[in-house]
Parts: structure tokens; C-alpha cells; sequence
């Protein structure tokens, strides 16, 4: 696990009333539940169970994440939505965790108790909203560069955790990405450690690898996209002979749809309803094996005077 010192900016965490502004749409494939799909978690302490408060907000921000997907897939053609584990309406399922304080603040040890109860599935990705300050955000990735669908990230479980002060569609379309396969160790603007340099792009940052940082997509709002020029971990239609059509491209993953045809419209995010069920992980449970995979701590830019460490 690669953990950096530095000091990071957080986001803004509505409290109070919540009322968030419907999302626009989402892919619903199938029957909302079969296949390779993103399971969405809620995961806190027993004593902290805020599920009813933020439930509109979590759905919100993983479709805040879908969007950041479609509209960087766009950039090269193409479209490209998560396959999120959705409800009958197409909102998207969350599951309301309850995880023991101390096992909250380690990120092994927090995916050893949901694998307990069965969350490691080899078709699930979870993202996790995790109500915790001791990450920004951290997530478990396969530096797997092989093309095609034998490659490792095209299975789960994979784990990617944003804590309750960098909540956001921003930070969950970040840990997914790593989640999804981003960025290898030969990408062209590979930082050596799970990222990129070549600013701006939702994967660079100066995360302590070999390379200085550099800006080659000059456009301050495009932080908010992946891959600057397409040319190390996204590209929906790469140029024949190039690195993304000839080593793993995050944008061929089993985890995405790539027809837009399956857009529907999401119903207001005003349901409370608890959608997966809660869960109550416990000591006790059996162990099920997961593959232990190379995981990252990132930094999240903003423009927030607020700031955290990370250690």
C-alpha cells in the first residue's frame, strides 16, 4: 500500500436537509442484477448509521461518476456507462453496511469483513462511500496490461473507498477507474504508481512516482475527464498499432456498457427505501478468499481552504 504525507484538499459534505438535484440518466442493463456490475456501498460504524440522511446523495454521486465516464468516452466517439447493480426504477442500489469501528480504519481489513459476508463476488466492483476520515480515497488495482477480456481487472472484487470528506462523483469515478485498470506501469504517462503526469486528468497527480508532472491538456475544467489526449488507460476507439489498441484500455472492460440504446431516465433521488438490505458484519463470519491486489491512496484537487493529511 503506497500512503503519502501531503496535505490534501477536501470536498464539501452537505449537511443538514438534504435535497439533491435529480441526475440525468443512467444505463439500466437487464434485469438491474446479472452479469459483471458496480455494487454500491454505504458502509459505517454500528453507531453512525446515517443510510436514511444520504441515501439521495450517494445515488446522486455515482451517477455523478457515470457521467464523468460517458462524457470522457465521448471525447473519442464513443459511449461508455458503468454497469451499476440498479433498482426496478434504474436507480441505482446502494447497500447499507455496518462495519466495526476499528475494522473501518484499515482498508484490508475492511474488505476482509465484507468478503466475510459475502461481498466478493468475482462479477462486483464496489464502490464505496465509507462514513470515515481516514482516507480521501484509496482502491484496490491490477497492474494486468494484457489486452482482452482475460485480463484481471475485467473480474472482481475490487474495492474503491471515498471517506466522508472527499464524497463525491469526482472521487468515486477515481477509485473506479483504478478499479477498472487504470493506470499501468506502461501506460506512455504512466507515474510509476497507479497514475498519470500528463495534467489535466481525474488519474494525475503527483503521487510520489518517477515522473515530474506536466500539463498537456491545458483546459483546467478537462480535470474533471479521464485520460488527457486518450493515450494511456481510456479511448473508445484507438488508433490502430497505438498503446491503448494494443495493451489494456479501461474503455473494453466488462464492467461498462457501451450501448447507448439502454439509457434511461433516473427516477428522483428521493427514495429512501433500503434498497439492498443492511448488512451487520461481524467478527465471527467465515473467511472467504479475495485476490489481494496493489492499492493506492490519491490526492484530491479543489478549490476548498479546507484541508486533511493522509498518512
Amino acid at each position: 500500500m503506497s500512503r503519502n504525507n501531503a496535505l490534501i484538499s477536501s470536498v464539501s459534505v452537505p449537511t443538514g436537509r438534504l435535497q439533491p438535484e435529480d441526475s440525468s440518466s443512467l444505463a439500466c442493463d437487464g434485469d438491474g442484477t446479472s452479469g459483471k456490475r458496480v455494487q454500491v456501498l454505504f458502509i459505517h460504524a454500528p453507531e453512525r448509521d446515517r443510510y436514511a440522511e444520504y441515501l439521495p446523495y450517494f445515488k446522486k454521486w455515482a451517477a455523478d461518476a457515470d457521467k464523468i465516464f460517458n462524457a470522457s468516452a465521448a471525447e473519442t466517439g464513443g459511449v461508455r456507462h458503468i454497469r451499476y447493480v440498479t433498482e426496478p426504477n434504474c436507480s441505482v442500489s446502494v447497500l447499507n453496511v455496518s462495519v466495526p469501528a476499528k475494522t473501518l480504519e484499515d482498508f484490508d481489513a475492511t474488505n476482509r469483513f465484507l468478503a466475510h459476508q459475502g461481498l466478493n463476488r468475482l462479477d462486483r466492483k464496489y464502490m464505496i462511500f465509507a462514513d470515515s476520515r481516514m482516507y480521501c480515497g484509496i482502491g484496490s488495482f491490477s497492474n494486468d496490461d494484457r489486452p482482452g477480456p482475460e485480463n484481471r481487472n475485467n473480474y472482481g472484487p475490487s474495492y474503491g473507498r471515498t471517506d466522508f470528506e472527499c464524497w463525491s462523483g469526482y472521487a468515486a469515478a477515481h477509485e473506479l477507474a483504478h478499479n477498472l485498470g487504470a493506470v499501468n506501469n506502461s501506460a506512455p504517462h504512466s507515474s510509476k504508481g497507479g497514475h498519470c503526469f500528463d495534467e489535466w486528468d481525474i488519474m494525475c497527480y503527483e503521487d510520489g512516482g518517477l515522473q515530474n508532472m506536466q500539463v498537456m491538456c491545458p483546459e483546467g475544467s478537462r480535470d474533471g475527464y479521464l485520460d488527457c489526449n486518450h493515450d494511456d488507460y481510456y479511448n473508445t476507439a484507438p488508433e490502430p498499432g497505438s498503446y491503448l489498441a494494443t495493451h489494456w484500455n479501461i474503455a473494453d472492460n466488462q464492467f461498462l456498457i457501451a450501448d447507448s440504446s439502454r439509457l434511461a431516465p433516473v427516477s428522483p433521488l428521493d427514495d429512501q427505501s433500503d434498497s439492498g438490505g443492511h448488512f451487520c458484519i461481524q467478527p465471527s463470519f467465515p473467511s472467504k478468499s479475495f485476490e489481494r491486489v496493489q492499492e493506492l491512496v490519491w490526492i484530491q484537487r479543489t478549490s476548498s481552504a479546507s484541508r486533511m493529511r493522509l498518512t
